[in-house]
């Protein structure tokens, strides 16, 4: 394993020991949080999922779309390079008492554990910028996919001047890039996808649950963000990159 994994992989343990109490009190399937919502609308309706499918969430970290996926009767494996962040959702699931068909597998997206062609859909939010070699990881899903199986991927936009900057600035030696829309369309389709929509979204409030113990943590520049990112003649620069294709 390389020098950038094995830094991804202690950052994430920290990430994971630092959030862990916010990650198990937040309970993904009662939440009506309007972050949460509009995260699990976003998966829902773009892969237009429908029972029998089996499904991969790749970078799953603690599993929170897998839970709720799970919980509504979906097949789901979730996979992430930290064993830390599956290991939140395991005791989240036992603490709520919930009876849940979701698996685990501590894996690597750019050389997955999986046959050829075994899941119909593949959910990639906020993954791909983490990896050295995110080609990689798109080759591997087009191998794992069902012929007319879904992926769903969802990446900051480096159209985003403050993201930029946050790329500049970033303390942790990790990856955290991220992708101009143009080249990530143009990524999936060098790989064998036919790529089904490209747009830009964003959440109606700035951060997760568990990153967000109370309002007050939302500042009034996060909220002007929010409404930078979410206005029509600006997203294309600030708002967030969804990607739908197929194989």
């Amino acid at each position: 394993m390389d020098y950038t994994k094995k830094a991804e992989i202690e950052f994430e343990a920290r990430e994971a020991e630092r959030q862990r109490d916010a990650r198990l009190d937040f309970d993904p399937i009662a939440s009506n949080d309007k972050w949460w919502l509009w995260r699990v609308n976003m998966v829902i309706s773009s892969l237009k999922l429908k029972l029998g499918d089996t499904i991969l969430d790749v970078g799953a970290a603690s599993c929170e779309i897998s839970e709720y996926l799970a919980n509504l009767g979906y097949d789901v494996v979730a996979l992430d390079i930290s064993q830390s962040m599956l290991l939140i959702s395991d005791k989240r699931v036992k603490k709520f008492k919930r009876k849940l068909k979701l698996q685990y597998t501590v894996g690597d997206s750019e050389d997955l554990p999986f046959k050829n062609c075994v899941f119909s859909k593949i959910i990639c939010l906020d993954t791909l910028h983490h990896l050295p070699q995110p080609q990689k990881a798109v080759n591997e899903f087009y191998r794992i996919l069902k012929p007319g199986g879904k992926i769903l991927c969802y990446e900051p936009n480096s159209c985003n001047p403050i993201r930029k900057i946050r790329e500049l600035t970033w303390k942790e030696k990790n990856l955290e890039m991220s992708f101009l829309p143009w080249k990530l369309k143009r990524l999936f389709k060098k790989y064998g996808f036919k790529v089904n929509q490209v747009k830009f979204d964003s959440s109606p409030i700035p951060f997760p649950p568990w990153l967000r113990p109370n309002t007050t943590d939302v500042k009034w520049y996060h909220k002007l963000y929010v409404f930078i990112a979410r206005n029509r003649f600006t997203q294309r620069f600030f708002g967030g990159i969804l990607l739908v294709a197929e194989k």
